[in-house]
């Protein structure tokens, strides 16, 4: 029933409709936008398992140093500027690496949300806050491989879907600035 509970909520679900539409078409991308086979392509599926992973390693330990707004500022520009290089950099190694980088940030999703709720609502209020935000997940399993299906359908190209997700990568920017200021008010 507040502000902040409905800033993370759309966070989370942006962030996670542009992963989970990623890596639903890790190896056709790589085939198509790379140039890979479909040996290569499988590989690099498999790898992308393994940063979503570390991802979550990762973001949720440099929150612990940095805190949560900046850490998710941070998330935001990366997978902007790694969205952007997945449209110009075609190359097999600089793709793999784009992805990979989006991948970290897409796991990061799921372990940065549980401690901003804590840092938010409180510890005590973790387990019921966590439950409800998870719709979030559930509404971007739908959303985001559908938004990807549907503009690749009528483009025939990754690019259109990719620009989608910068848009939406820059509403979910705003909103952690907007979440930021509104929770440093209600503060004081």
């Amino acid at each position: 029933k507040t502000v902040e509970f409905y800033l993370l909520w759309l966070i989370l679900f942006i962030n996670i409709s542009c992963g989970l539409a990623l890596i639903s078409v890790v190896s056709p991308m790589a085939q198509d936008v790379a140039g890979m086979t479909a040996n290569q392509a499988a590989i690099i599926v498999g790898l992308m398992g393994i940063f979503n992973g570390f991802g979550r390693l990762l973001w949720a330990s440099l929150s612990d140093y940095i805190g949560r707004p900046l850490t998710c500022t941070i998330l935001f520009v990366v997978n902007i500027l790694m969205t952007i290089s997945l449209i110009f950099l075609h190359a097999p190694a600089l793709f793999t690496i784009a992805m990979a980088v989006l991948m970290t940030c897409y796991g990061a999703g799921f372990s940065l949300i549980p401690p901003y709720l804590s840092d938010i609502f409180g510890a005590k209020e973790l387990a019921t806050m966590h439950g409800y935000i998870l719709t979030a997940w559930a509404m971007a399993a739908l959303f985001g491989p559908m938004l990807l299906a549907t503009s690749y359908a009528i483009t025939h190209t990754y690019t259109a879907t990719l620009i989608c997700f910068i848009l939406l990568y820059l509403i979910a920017l705003m909103l952690i600035i907007k979440l930021t200021n509104h929770h440093k008010t209600q503060k004081h």
